[in-house]
């Protein structure tokens, strides 16, 4: 069934997904990140990859380039990126983030760096000396939340903007850990929000803004959902389902409204 009218007009600001509102979800069912409504004018969110095929995904954000015949993740012509990337020249950079479902938070970083330079052909990037001393001082993560839901998962999105993590959500404020490879279980011990001061999360609450830090070589989300099989342990990631997302085929050489089928209880997968 293609989209209603409204959803149409809705669709030439969406992405591979977005959010629509008012549609019924079940409790497997989780809402989506982002929202069109926050994308420029003519843009879209974008899976830019599975992590090896795994249930991990990294999210992007595209326009579509006229004269290219192609979609872009950034915003200014390429050779004028090349030139000299920044973090800010990509069309994610800066998107809100929103829980996709209700939870607590369990780990988070709000003030780490980003990255000195993002890619610009890929592995060319700059890190931050805190992702390359040793012992490491930014978690992989880089700022972050950890969401366990009241089902016993947990839902990480990774990589956001420094200083864009409520404070409200996440009490930590120094800028570096001593050591992110010193682990609690699987969790890193110095993002470990103690017990008393975690805080519920509603679905659909703000969480953060994308950014670059961390284990990132250019600004994107990263969100994965994973059952906990311990205080402090995880097991592999699971498909995140969406009842509330749209997506279409970005492998094409023009960007059409018409070509968005909506997701029922899906996962988000990488087009052929």
């Amino acid at each position: 069934m293609s989209p209603s009218p409204r959803l149409r007009s809705v669709a030439r600001l969406t992405a591979v997904a977005f959010t629509t509102l008012g549609l019924s979800a079940t409790a497997q069912t989780y809402a989506f990140p982002g929202s069109s409504a926050d994308l420029p004018e003519g843009s879209h969110w974008w899976i830019s990859s599975d992590h090896g095929g795994t249930h991990n995904r990294d999210l992007s954000a595209v326009r579509f380039d006229d004269d290219e015949k192609r979609f872009t993740r950034v915003k200014i012509p390429f050779a004028d990126y090349a030139a000299n990337p920044r973090n800010a020249d990509w069309v994610i950079y800066g998107l809100p983030v929103s829980a996709i479902a209700d939870g607590e938070v369990l780990t988070c970083w709000r003030n780490a760096p980003e990255g000195l330079k993002p890619a610009v052909y890929g592995g060319d990037d700059v890190p931050h000396p805190g992702r390359t001393s040793n012992p490491l001082r930014i978690p992989r993560s880089g700022n972050h939340v950890n969401i366990r839901t009241d089902d016993g998962k947990i839902i990480l999105y990774a990589h956001l903007q420094p200083g864009s993590v409520p404070e409200e959500l996440c009490p930590f404020n120094a800028t570096y850990v001593a050591d992110a490879e010193d682990r609690v279980g699987d969790l890193p011990r110095e993002v470990i929000v103690p017990a008393a001061q975690r805080v519920r999360v509603k679905r659909g609450q703000f969480v953060g803004r994308v950014g670059s830090s961390g284990a990132s070589s250019n600004p994107h989300l990263h969100v994965h959902l994973q059952p906990m099989t311990g205080a402090t342990t995880l097991g592999t990631s699971l498909p995140l389902t969406y009842s509330q997302a749209w997506q279409k085929n970005g492998a094409v050489a023009y960007d059409s409204s018409l070509d968005f089928v909506p997701l029922q209880n899906e996962a988000l997968d990488l087009f052929p």
